[in-house]
């Protein structure tokens, strides 16, 4: 199987597959990594296992927290 493939099986298993996320070292469990992390880990390593940038992880996060603002009636100057 050619890298591509491979790769781009990988990314449709983090796309539909609640617990898979790329990390051989723990799995490739999500719960695994939040049991060796607890504290959590940064968004260069969050890229990584999640086969993404960290442009991306950060565009995630920062869309996230703006929706439970909205939920919360949170207004931020």
């Amino acid at each position: 199987m050619n890298d591509n493939l491979k790769k781009q099986k990988i990314k449709t298993r983090i796309e539909t597959e609640e617990d898979f996320i790329y990390c051989p070292r723990l799995s490739n469990s999500i719960k695994n990594v939040l049991k060796a992390h607890p504290d959590g880990i940064d968004n260069e390593r969050i890229a990584k296992i999640m086969l993404t940038t960290e442009q991306t992880v950060e565009t995630l996060f920062q869309s996230a927290i703006k929706k439970i603002r909205n939920f919360l009636k949170i207004k931020v100057e």
